[in-house]
């Protein structure tokens, strides 16, 4: 058999190097101006909103129980100048009364709680927060103001918490119907 001969690098001739025949790198399109996808920019706006939503919510509800945080401290500061442990007298219950109707015509039907007196304030005051004060200090409250004298056994400290507990308690901005004719 014959030989063949295969063509062979000429003598003299260089062959060129293998890199030379590599093409030019492809760059990747330019990217948008878009930071993040629109999903989330959709789900930052929502969470954002909602952020924003409970906020407010939480600014209107602490305004508007305001009225109850001064009521508590003004409390604690009727009960800084009483002895805790001394039986109530008349002039206390005029003011620890005159106190909560100040924030019953905060929160509520000012023309009809104004007249309040009596029972149908201890009626009213049982209502707006059951179970805040006991009915014997209820019955204090409501009356005891209006009796020179008073004999109880109910001390300071516990009226004044008792009240405390029914500024905190009470149901605000649902009118009360009084249950009487003439007030």
């Amino acid at each position: 058999m014959a030989a063949q001969n295969t063509p062979g690098p000429a003598q003299g001739a260089t062959t060129a190097p293998p890199i030379a025949e590599l093409r030019d790198i492809i760059l990747p399109e330019t990217l948008h101006s878009y930071w993040l996808a629109p999903g989330w920019i959709i789900i930052i706006a929502v969470v954002l909103l909602a952020a924003a939503g409970a906020a407010l919510l939480w600014y209107r509800r602490n305004k508007l129980n305001q009225y109850r945080r001064q009521a508590v401290a003004l409390i604690e500061d009727w009960l800084k100048h009483q002895n805790p442990n001394a039986s109530v007298t008349a002039g206390q219950l005029a003011e620890l009364s005159a106190l909560l109707k100040r924030v019953a015509l905060h929160s509520g039907e000012r023309t009809e709680i104004a007249r309040l007196h009596g029972s149908h304030w201890a009626d009213f005051l049982r209502a707006k927060a059951p179970g805040a004060i006991s009915d014997d200090n209820l019955t204090l409250l409501s009356e005891g103001e209006y009796q020179a004298s008073i004999r109880t056994e109910t001390n300071c400290q516990q009226l004044a918490q008792q009240c405390q507990r029914w500024v905190q308690e009470h149901r605000a901005g649902r009118p009360y119907e009084v249950t009487h004719a003439t007030v």
